[in-house]
């Protein structure tokens, strides 16, 4: 038997309050439905992210590696061959640079001959202290290689970005950017080889110093590095992963957001390694 009309209309309002009673108390997804001002920021940032996909950013990386490469082989002159070897070598490595990397931006070039210009002092432990400063600067440039030279207006649009929405349930679409962005830093990493920590050729102490000169000072006094120093690769506080995060553009900003983006690049790496077993250097010095 068929309802009449104004039964079958009681039963549609039913079902229209009970639908709108359950839109009320549903807990909503994490659906970005940005304005046109964080439409604008988000798109400049997914330009800017894609565009230091480069080979001119890459290169500037494998030369980072290349100059650290000559100050570690630069060291070993000094310890071997004494002062007069090592400064030919360095004044050849700097003429190495210059041909091999002259097509590189011109701020990314001049960065890599000076960090390679290593100062002369008038003794060989004067030296040695300037190549462990190189040695440390290299490992800074490393962690900003990637928009070192970026107009700082995108890590302002990144701040008003996380500023403005639920870190601890990133939006599909700023979770894959992120993830985008770090795939792209290992993939960067592992093909040129090159990392912040793994093959420094720096001691604990070494950075220490560098980082946070008055506090090792009052541990060591005069600043001294200790003959017995730990070699930073393969210390669990210097972890390759950790270090690739901080190259993110959306690292330092969010405490939350940090935690997802090194564990991101800790299982990205992880699986390339998996499937491309890369040398990592632990333990090794550029002979």
């Amino acid at each position: 038997m068929r309802d009449h009309p104004w039964q079958s209309r009681d039963s549609m309002s039913e079902l229209r309050e009970r639908v709108a009673r359950i839109e009320a108390i549903t807990v909503p997804d994490f659906t970005f439905l940005p304005t046109q001002a964080f439409e604008v920021r988000i798109q400049a940032v997914q330009r800017i992210c894609q565009k230091q996909s480069n080979s001119d950013v890459l290169s500037y990386l494998e030369g980072l590696g290349f100059v650290r490469a000559k100050l570690l082989s630069a060291r070993e002159v000094l310890h071997d061959k004494g002062k007069k070897r090592f400064e030919s070598f360095i004044r050849s490595a700097s003429l190495d640079i210059a041909s091999r990397f002259s097509a590189i931006h011109k701020a990314h070039i001049e960065t890599l001959k000076n960090v390679m210009h290593v100062p002369f002092r008038r003794s060989a432990a004067k030296d040695l202290q300037q190549i462990s400063e190189s040695l440390c600067r290299i490992a800074d440039l490393i962690s900003s290689y990637r928009y070192s030279i970026v107009d700082s207006k995108y890590r302002e649009f990144v701040r008003t970005i996380l500023g403005h929405i639920d870190t601890e349930r990133l939006p599909p679409r700023i979770a894959g950017l992120i993830i985008v962005e770090l795939t792209d830093l290992v993939e960067a990493a592992v093909s040129v080889n090159v990392f912040k920590y793994s093959g420094s050729g720096l001691t604990h102490e070494e950075y220490w110093r560098h980082v946070d000169p008055i506090e090792y000072g009052e541990v060591y006094e005069g600043g001294v590095i200790p003959d017995d120093a730990t070699l930073i690769d393969g210390m669990d506080a210097y972890s390759q992963h950790e270090a690739i995060a901080e190259q993110s553009l959306w690292y330092g900003i969010d405490g939350t957001v940090d935690d997802f983006i090194i564990s991101t690049a800790g299982g990205l790496l992880h699986m390339k390694r998996l499937r491309e077993p890369v040398n990592n250097h632990e333990g090794k010095r550029e002979e």
